[in-house]
């Protein structure tokens, strides 16, 4: 989460962050950020059904999530089956991370 953060914010974009499923959901709800960034490991519900639970509130069914993993490639359509619009698996390189985040922001610039 750190080096996310450090990465975001290097590239001037503003970051909230959520080290519970529960947390992240209340800070989406309240904030209406551009984009999520979710982990599927998570201490208290797993992203999976964080994802679901976003996409089913009208307040936040709108927001893309790209879904950052160490889960192997074969979860993608399970995670893109609850709602992420994005799928990356660790480890990342820097440069495809901030190219990922912005095609999602610059859509939402267009629409």
């Amino acid at each position: 989460m750190k080096l996310f953060r450090a990465l975001l914010e290097s590239q001037s974009y503003r970051t909230l962050e959520a080290t519970e499923a529960n947390i992240g959901l209340e800070l989406a709800r309240e904030h209406d950020p551009d984009l999520i960034v979710m982990d599927v490991e998570l201490p208290d519900i797993s992203g999976i059904d964080a994802i679901r639970a976003l996409k089913a509130d009208e307040r936040t069914r709108h927001i893309p999530i790209v879904t950052v993993t160490a889960s192997m490639p074969y979860e993608e359509p399970k995670i893109r089956a609850a709602g992420s619009e994005g799928f990356m698996t660790k480890p990342i390189a820097a440069a495809d991370f901030l190219a990922t985040i912005r095609s999602f922001l610059e859509d939402e610039g267009d629409s």
